[in-house]
């Protein structure tokens, strides 16, 4: 149970304050209430620079006692962002360093150095992040959107920066960072989020302390922000080759709490929702809610639809029952295709959709209130902080909620609505916009009426189980005590299971995943590590419930499913090549650790054709009878009693898969697939297994990846993987960020991947080439050896109370170490402990470290 306390300090600093006694990490974020449309016209992006150049030092914390660097080495993730007018710094950590990580933060906020050559330095790698906006979807998105609104004036302007705003002269470029710092970093401009197990008096007391550093000068007078306005033509057009979507836009300046329970309205996946509606008739396979713009009352919000290929006949006849319209008949008659427009339907399914949300009586209102929260819930401290600054917050429980969802349903009506469209169909000249140059304009707009429009439905809260009947047979079933309600993992050995596989089974549990977060439950299919992993979580009788639905879900593939699946599939692969470099090769780094032996196979060709499993799938080719069934997976139980274990091994002898062993074998060393080659404009993945086919990114950027995984299969060299990991992230960011500036993406951590373990090296730069990154790294490796040997005994129990903080509790209490202890389970290794880490001399670091940088021939590279 939360504890929030909300104060205000002497010097107006205003402080949220929230205990949670379960947290095993504290987070701090600090707002700014001013950003990108609150600076200067004549330096456009110093707001973002700004933001960047703060982490180069401050009076207190300088080179490896600033944030940036104390952070990583102390186990902290840290980030930021700036908005329009907000900016935020933030960073969540071990509870114990809390203290001196906020001291850090607030130190560089009030008092940042600003020096010429930082600020140099910033410019240079905001100059690469504006090269990569301009190929950057959501951003062109955005940009696109902002010819819909006529007011606010700065909703139109270049926020970004580049080299070219920020120009030559370095001086006259840090005194306007200086201006700026002074002119908003006040206190009564700022506001302090603190979470983390600690008393609501011990983080009072700690806000108290660090707040009084922020200056408490008179707040100045600020210019009005222009309220939003539509501009006349509603309906616009951006021409993408990599994106299919429909954007619903308009202003809000409700309640912005509300929109938390419109997210799960949206996304609600149950059978005959809005989202599974879209799917089944082929017109949408996504949807999601986005506020692109935030000011102090007001607000653009946007409902995103990922659309279907509305070239696919058969999906364009399923559309001709909806529609009005109809083909023409006769020799030059209007094809299907062109008949049906399907963003506009989409948009009158939706006007229909929200006439039905008026008639939402409060108990429903409240069941879907109560979804947001379980939602919040289960986020990190550090997400948490960041919704409760920039995000979907949830109404709390006491919160009437019928009047607010009223004043939202107003902004949602068709009249005060604009729909921006994105496709390769959209035809639009070249046009600049907030800086990007990109084809864009007013479009024609083709209205659908709808016919036989389909009867869409909402859930109530705990509709009644009925349990499943239970075959005699059993599978094998691993069982581990939890303090937490019962928690099943299902999941195939890595490199079993495919993309075109994971597609199907995800398109197939969509409805089970909606209709167990109704009841209670929580099911979900993702990839954890590089593994796809089945989760549900609830009580006993409601896991079996929604175990058997998952196995008749996949036991039993509708054409509407496999189509479904299919589309999943090509979607997945076309954002991945839509994707900067460095996320693609991340992406399929799975891929490279799995050996030949491994290879995935198709699920939508034939399974008795070799051939066909190892052949690209066309989105309109034919395919047989697609099939879920001939890959083991493995399940494992956290909590519930030998009865509930007993039941899921029954039910678990119809998973249709495949077998389910006892447990894995730890897969033997082998000759890793080297992997080099660039093709075209972009980075293009080469292995030596067939499926599935090199993804070639858009961009033009260098990036390298280096996964250096366990040179012995022993808890030994594990546990130095992880010392080595804390030691190497600071002096390689140092190193090849802050003194050689080589690129934006400069990291080095301890990484799981498809059950190995490793060190994960990652750069990305806009002037070096593969081979010159690749040269960084190993000179790295090769240096730090000697580097390691000047460390202490003192400083190297320092470095140990990272990993020994990572790991998993002896007693596991909640569905998320449920996972974590899984994800330790993948490595087949003995379980570390904090004697082994204390065990560690730096002799001995020393020599692990010389054996990563010399045995090299288990390294997988990709570029």
């Amino acid at each position: 149970m939360l504890a929030v306390r909300r104060i205000t300090l002497a010097n107006g600093l205003r402080v949220n304050l929230i205990q949670d006694p379960d947290a095993s990490r504290a987070a701090a974020l600090i707002q700014l209430a001013a950003g990108s449309h609150d600076g200067p016209r004549e330096w456009p992006g110093l707001a973002h620079l700004l933001e960047h150049v703060l982490f180069a030092g401050s009076e207190g914390y300088q080179d490896q006692q600033r944030l940036m660097a104390w952070g990583p080495a102390n186990g902290a993730r840290l980030n930021a962002t700036t908005q329009a007018h907000y900016t935020a710094w933030f960073f969540d950590i071990a509870p114990e360093k809390l203290r001196p990580g906020l001291r850090r933060l607030t130190d560089m906020l009030a008092s940042p150095l600003l020096t010429q050559e930082s600020v140099r330095q910033e410019a240079a790698i905001i100059d690469a992040e504006f090269r990569l906006l301009s190929r950057h979807t959501e951003t062109l998105c955005e940009a696109a959107l902002s010819q819909a609104f006529a007011t606010p004036q700065p909703l139109h302007a270049f926020h970004v920066g580049n080299r070219a705003a920020f120009g030559d002269d370095d001086a006259a470029l840090q005194q306007a960072l200086q201006v700026y710092h002074q002119r908003f970093f006040r206190a009564d401009k700022l506001e302090l989020w603190l979470q983390g197990p600690q008393s609501v008096e011990a983080l009072a007391e700690l806000a108290e302390e660090v707040g009084a550093i922020f200056s408490s000068s008179p707040a100045l007078s600020e210019a009005e922000i222009q309220p939003l306005t539509l501009n006349s033509p509603r309906h616009y057009g951006l021409h993408l080759a990599s994106a299919e979507r429909l954007q619903l836009s308009a202003a809000f300046s409700g309640t912005p709490e509300m929109l938390a329970v419109l997210r799960e309205l949206l996304t609600d996946r149950a059978e005959r929702s809005l989202l599974a509606t879209l799917r089944e008739w082929g017109l949408a396979d996504d949807v999601t809610l986005l506020e692109p713009y935030r000011a102090p009352r007001q607000s653009v919000i946007s409902v995103q639809f990922e659309l279907c290929d509305a070239t696919d006949p058969a999906i364009s006849e399923a559309l001709l029952s909806l529609s009005a319209l109809k083909p023409a008949s006769g020799k030059g008659g209007t094809s299907i295709s062109e008949a049906v427009f399907t963003p506009s339907v989409v948009e009158a399914l939706f006007s229909r959709w929200v006439q039905q949300l008026t008639m939402l009586n409060e108990d429903l209102l409240t069941h879907y209130a109560g979804l947001a929260r379980r939602r919040f819930a289960q986020l990190s401290a550090l997400d948490q902080l960041r919704a409760r600054a920039f995000g979907f917050v949830p109404p709390t429980a006491d919160v009437p909620l019928k009047e607010r969802w009223q004043a939202l349903l107003s902004a949602l009506q068709p009249e005060k609505l604009t729909t921006l469209w994105i496709s390769s169909r959209v035809d639009a000249s070249p046009v600049q916009l907030q800086g990007f140059r990109l084809h864009s304009g007013a479009v024609d707009w083709r209205s659908s009426p709808l016919c036989n429009a389909p009867e869409m439905r909402f859930y109530a809260a705990g509709e009644a189980n009925r349990l499943p009947s239970l075959p005699d047979e059993q599978a094998p079933l691993r069982h581990f005590p939890a303090f937490c309600q019962p928690v099943l993992l299902l999941n195939p050995a890595a490199g079993f299971f495919s993309h075109q596989a994971a597609a199907l089974a995800e398109a197939a549990l969509q409805p089970v995943i909606g209709h167990a977060l109704h009841q209670g439950g929580e099911l979900s299919f993702t990839q954890q590590q590089g593994i796809w992993l089945l989760q549900l979580s609830a009580p006993p009788d409601l896991l079996l419930t929604m175990l058997a639905a998952a196995i008749d879900a996949l036991n039993t593939l509708s054409p509407t499913t496999i189509s479904q699946g299919k589309r999943r599939y090509h979607q997945a692969m076309q954002a991945q090549s839509a994707d900067i470099a460095i996320r693609a090769l991340l992406a399929r780094l799975p891929e490279l650790i799995s050996s030949p032996a491994k290879a995935m196979t198709s699920t939508f060709d034939d399974p008795q054709s070799v051939a066909a499993s190892q052949a690209e799938i066309s989105p309109t080719a034919g395919y047989g009878a697609p099939s879920l069934r001939g890959m083991p997976w493995q399940a494992t139980l956290y909590g519930g009693d030998a009865a509930l274990q007993k039941a899921v091994s029954r039910l678990l002898s119809r998973w249709p898969p495949g077998p389910l062993p006892e447990a894995f074998p730890a897969w033997p060393q082998q000759a890793r697939p080297a992997v080099v080659k660039r093709e075209g404009e972009g980075a293009a993945l080469v292995a030596n297994i067939s499926p599935p086919a090199p993804a070639a990114t858009t961009g033009d950027e260098a990036a390298v990846l280096l996964f250096c995984p366990l040179i012995d299969r022993t808890a030994e060299c594990l546990a130095a993987w992880q010392l080595l990991a804390a030691l190497y992230e600071p002096e390689f960011f140092q190193r090849l960020r802050v003194e050689l500036n080589i690129g934006y993406v400069v990291s080095c951590r301890y990484h799981h991947s498809a059950g190995e373990a490793g060190l994960l090296f990652a750069l990305q730069s806009p002037t070096l080439s593969s081979r010159e990154l690749r040269a960084h790294i190993v000179n790295f490796l090769r240096d730090m050896p000697d580097v390691i040997a000047d460390l202490t005994q003192e400083e190297l129990q320092k470095k140990s109370a990272v990993p020994i903080a990572a790991l998993p509790g002896q007693a596991i209490k909640t569905p998320a170490q449920c996972l974590a202890y899984w994800q330790q389970q993948q490595l087949n290794l003995p379980d570390l402990s904090p004697s082994l880490f204390a065990s560690f001399s730096p002799d001995k670091l020393r020599h692990y470290s010389r054996r990563l940088a010399t045995e090299s021939s288990g390294w997988i590279w990709a570029d």
